[in-house]
Order: structure tokens, then sequence, then C-alpha cells
């Protein structure tokens, strides 16, 4: 069985920075947002995605859930 993803949230502040080609983009600020343990590898993530396992919720870091071939 696959999991689904139900949400990803970036919970750190956002700062406008120059893209090098005369435009700007948003980048989150490391140390800004809501830190979490990752219920799979346990270090703070302050990106947070939920998945639904089919057996109930998991909220893990952006890295973790990219590194889960399951995950979609």
């Amino acid at each position: 069985m696959n999991y689904k993803i139900l949400s990803v949230v970036d919970s750190r502040e956002k700062m406008e920075v120059p893209d090098g080609k005369g435009d700007t983009r948003m980048i989150g600020i490391p140390g800004t947002g809501n830190r979490r343990p990752c219920d799979t590898c346990g270090k703070i993530h302050e990106i947070h995605v939920t998945i639904d396992t089919g057996n109930g919720l998991r909220v893990v870091g952006l890295g973790c859930a990219k590194k889960d071939p399951k995950t979609h």
C-alpha cells in the first residue's frame, strides 16, 4: 500500500531575495519555524509533511517523505 500525502507545511518565516535573473523569490529562514520531531527519523524539522499510511497519520520532514518509496 502506498502512503498518501495530506499536507505539506513550511512553517518557517519567509524573506524575499534576488533570484539572479532580475526577479525575486521567497525563501524560508532556517530556525524560524515550528520545530517538531519527525515520526520517521526523530530529528527536528520545520517543514512538515502529514501522511496517511492507511493505519494512521504520520508527520515527517520533507526529506524523509521524499526518501520513502511508499510516499506519493
